[in-house]
């Protein structure tokens, strides 16, 4: 469909470039149209519709990649002016197995394309800043090694992703130590050999303003609470060491997420000194008092919270400062119903003036479940924005009714 040129005439630069950002959300097939209203436009439109560029070896869309990566390879087109974003996903592994489903004649042609124009692809996009490999398919047969080398090289990557497999659990090396200067990393079930955690430690000591980290290193054992694996669960404390002791130090992280089966202890407090954000998974191990204790003592202020489990420490921490915005609950069957009751009757009240979000979710316990209680600590946080509770029928033991719900919610509204 055209699109007349005087349509767009005398509207200011900021009003058409709103237009855009909703076209591009809304329909993102028509900026390459709009791309020829005019010169104007065409300035406008050109950075949105090429910021982001996926380059995947699989999906409705295959027949195009040789294409595609013949254009990112010359070095010419839009993208090498623009990309900022690039994900990579489902390379063509390097040997065939009964579980491939390649046709012989279309698995030659993708690995002919692989070969040949993937790296130069990649290396021509100078300007991206974001970066995610999925290797989480059937990878660790393709060139893994050579995606992770070219994407360290990009001399603009700021934020950087890493999915892996179980088929990876073995790998020796993946060359995540050539990477410098990240300000968000993402590493989803890396390899937990030594040489690996090696490589992360050296990238964190080589990213002093690292702002964002998430680590989620599952193991077998550790998602299915079966299994003989009776190894120790990872050290993920001792990767901060180095970064720690370097004498420039100075803490930047703000958000750690952490999804394995580590523990965290006061060891790791120096590194988390500026963090604001901690999101600690359902499948990891232990944090110790000590840490929640450390914590207090460096006046670290978390203003989101998201947690599997409390302990009196975790209480105690929480009451410390004033200033928690989003706190969530992951409750588990054997959380103590004492401390339940603590969280709403003290850390809520304690934070009713900030606290905006507050959660509960993976519930396989009656203990967090909402009384009438609970629910008059819930409607005196006075800005509070989004609410999600459990309120577990009366077969359970909870008297709360739907009509007290509505009353105490009603109540709320009405006061705000």
């Amino acid at each position: 469909m055209s699109v007349p040129s005087e349509s767009f005439e005398g509207l200011p630069l900021d009003v058409l470039s709103l237009i855009l950002k909703h076209v591009k959300k809304q329909d993102f097939q028509s900026l390459p149209v709009l791309r020829l209203v005019s010169k104007a436009m065409n300035a406008l439109t050109e950075p949105m519709a090429f910021e982001t560029v996926s380059i995947k070896f699989s999906g409705d869309r295959i027949h195009c990649v040789r294409d595609q990566l013949l254009v990112l390879a010359s070095g010419q087109g839009p993208n090498a002016r623009w990309t900022k974003r690039l994900y990579i996903a489902h390379l063509v592994p390097l040997k065939l197995d009964q579980h491939d489903g390649y046709e012989p004649e279309r698995y030659q042609y993708l690995l002919a394309c692989q070969n040949e124009l993937l790296v130069k692809a990649i290396q021509s996009l100078h300007g991206v800043n974001w970066a995610s490999f999925d290797a989480y398919d059937r990878d660790r047969k393709g060139p893994y090694l050579d995606v992770i080398s070219c994407l360290a090289q990009l001399p603009n990557l700021e934020s950087l992703s890493l999915l892996f497999s179980s088929h990876f659990d073995e790998v020796e090396s993946l060359g995540l130590d050539s990477f410098s200067n990240l300000r968000r990393l993402r590493l989803i079930r890396q390899p937990l050999t030594k040489p690996v955690m090696n490589e992360v430690r050296s990238m964190l000591v080589q990213s002093p303003y690292l702002e964002e980290l998430t680590i989620e290193s599952y193991t077998w054992q550790s998602v299915s609470g079966g299994g003989t694996n009776n190894e120790a669960p990872p050290d993920i404390e001792s990767l901060f060491d180095d970064a720690i002791h370097k004498p420039d130090f100075a803490p930047q992280l703000l958000k750690f997420t952490i999804g394995n089966s580590s523990t965290l202890s006061s060891k790791s407090v120096p590194y988390f000194r500026s963090l604001t954000y901690l999101d600690v998974g359902p499948h990891s191990g232990r944090i110790e008092d000590a840490f929640w204790k450390a914590l207090s003592q460096a006046e670290v202020v978390l203003h989101s919270l998201k947690l599997a489990f409390f302990t009196p420490a975790t209480i105690q921490y929480l009451k410390s400062y004033v200033g928690l915005n989003d706190l969530g609950i992951k409750c588990r069957y054997h959380d103590k119903e004492t401390l339940a009751h603590q969280v709403f009757s003290s850390v809520l009240p304690h934070h009713e003036l900030t606290l905006q979000c507050l959660s509960f979710v993976e519930f396989t316990s009656n203990t967090w479940g909402v009384t009438e209680e609970y629910l008059e600590c819930v409607t005196k946080c006075k800005a509070l924005r989004t609410v999600a509770l459990m309120c577990h029928s009366a077969e359970s033991g909870n008297d709360l009714s739907i009509d007290i719900v509505r009353a105490l919610l009603s109540r709320y509204a009405s006061s705000h």
